[in-house]
C-alpha cells in the first residue's frame, strides 16, 4: 500500500536525522502522482490551503484510509 510505504520511508529518514522540510517538497508530488485520480481529487477537495505540505498530505491520507 502506498501509505505504508511512504510512512516507512519517512520514518527511516527521520531516524537518520533528516528533517521533513528537506524532503517534503519532493515527496508530496511523488506521492500524489502514485494515487488514483479519484483519491487525488478527494484529497484536493479536503485540503483547505493551496500549498501542500507533507504533514498535511499524511493527515489527509490517514483520514481517507480510516474512512
Amino acid at each position: 500500500m502506498v501509505y505504508d510505504e511512504c510512512e516507512k520511508h519517512i520514518r527511516s529518514l527521520t531516524a537518520i536525522g533528516v528533517s521533513e522540510d528537506k524532503y517534503g517538497m519532493v515527496f508530496v508530488p511523488l506521492i500524489l502522482s502514485k494515487l488514483p485520480p479519484s483519491v487525488n481529487v478527494e484529497l484536493n477537495r479536503k485540503n483547505s490551503c493551496s500549498d501542500w505540505t507533507l504533514s498535511t498530505l499524511r493527515k489527509l491520507l490517514e483520514n481517507e484510509i480510516m474512512a
